[in-house]
This record gives C-alpha cells, sequence and structure tokens, in this order.
C-alpha cells in the first residue's frame, strides 16, 4: 500500500500528460494554470508549517492531497470521464492515507477543500489570459 502512495502524484501527473497528448490541441493554457496551483499549493504548505494554521485547528495540512486535488481538477478540464476517473482514484488515495496512518478525513478534507479556488482561479485564469493574449489571426 505503501507503493501507491509513492507513486500516486506521478501517476496522476502522467494521466494529464497522456490526457494533453490525447487532445486535438496542446492544452498550454490547461498545464501553465496547473503549475501556478502547484505553486501555490507549495507556498500553501510553506505558510502553515510557519503559522500553524491546521495545527490550530488540531490538524495536518496534507500536501499530497492538495496535489492530487490540483491534478484532478486539471484533469476534470478534459472531460467528464477523466474527471470522474481521477475523483475515484483520489478517493482512493485518500482511504489508503487513513489506513496508513498519514491523515486523518479532517486533514484531508480541509486539504483538498483549502486548494479548489487555488485550482479552478489558476486553471480558468491561465485560459482566459491565454485567449486575450491570442493573436486574432487572418482577416
Amino acid at each position: 500500500m505503501r507503493i501507491l502512495c509513492e507513486t500516486f502524484i506521478p501517476l496522476l501527473a502522467g494521466a494529464l500528460i497522456w490526457a494533453g497528448v490525447r487532445s486535438a490541441r496542446p492544452p498550454l493554457a490547461l498545464y501553465a494554470g496547473t503549475l501556478a496551483a502547484l505553486a501555490l499549493v507549495y507556498l500553501l504548505t510553506w505558510a502553515d508549517r510557519r503559522q500553524g494554521w491546521w495545527a490550530g485547528w488540531g490538524l495536518d495540512f496534507s500536501t499530497h492531497t492538495a496535489i492530487a486535488t490540483v491534478l484532478v481538477v486539471a484533469l476534470g478540464f478534459h472531460g467528464w470521464r477523466w474527471l470522474a476517473a481521477g475523483a475515484v482514484a483520489l478517493a482512493g488515495y485518500a482511504f489508503v492515507m487513513v489506513s496508513l496512518g498519514y491523515h486523518t478525513p479532517p486533514d484531508i478534507a480541509t486539504s483538498a477543500v483549502a486548494v479548489l479556488p487555488l485550482c479552478l482561479g489558476c486553471t480558468l485564469g491561465a485560459r482566459s489570459w491565454r485567449r486575450s493574449t491570442a493573436s486574432p489571426g487572418p482577416p
């Protein structure tokens, strides 16, 4: 079960890349937004360690859950099937983390909910920015 925890994030990243390769147009804005959201997750992790926000609630911020949430949300932009598969995989991953004693359900739930606005904001923002800077094409 530990091997699943160690390989889950790379597998999700591989699924995201695979979904992008299979799409008609390379989703560069999606990847840019995803990278921005991942950077914000690491910033949130750093800030939580310094400020102790989750510890103040008797919880532990789950960076792995946060990263997995970002990747599953990004997969969702490739379609409902990708989102459904990612959500089921994330639920299984959460179950394994709880079973192994890495985190509690509240740790996982609060970490996922905290990063959802980051995921959506970065991804939608990158897509919007890309559209606004795209060349208008031939007249």
